[in-house]
């Protein structure tokens, strides 16, 4: 890997690891900790031919997910489209692990878990919780 290429804009790009923003139509999402090069003067971004950034957008974009972690792209990850508190976090990822084998891949999920509904969808290795409602009787 080099440390910095030539931009066509005439200055150099450096290679850095850093969160890149794109724009999916019309939908911010933020890659975080992607190998890139940068050019400070023009601002472009330009990958390594090994950098398939690609397929993780279209998961990104197609979860609904405002951000997703590079470095997240080949283990299992359960992202959170909601500030729920770290206890009740803790809780989904329990009830998502405890329930992985019967999540199929492209499609939304509910899982009922005693007195709450986890509702999401999974795409490869990301799982993304859209929800935790709580049953009312």
């Amino acid at each position: 890997m080099r440390d910095s290429i030539d931009c066509r804009c005439g200055k150099t790009k450096v290679y850095q690891v850093d969160t890149v923003e794109h724009v999916v139509l019309e939908r911010k999402i933020l890659l975080h900790h992607v190998p890139h090069y940068y050019c400070r003067s023009c601002k472009e971004v330009t990958y390594d031919i090994d950098t398939d950034i690609i397929p993780l957008l279209k998961v990104a974009y197609r979860l609904q997910l405002k951000e997703i972690d590079w470095q997240d792209r080949n283990k299992l990850t359960i992202v959170f489209n909601a500030d729920d508190d770290d206890e009740l976090r803790h809780d989904i990822e329990c009830i998502i692990n405890e329930n992985i084998d019967s999540i199929i891949d492209g499609e939304s999920f509910a899982i009922i878990y005693g007195s709450r509904v986890v509702v999401g969808q999974k795409m490869g290795n990301i799982i993304a919780v859209q929800k935790m409602i709580k049953k009312v009787f």
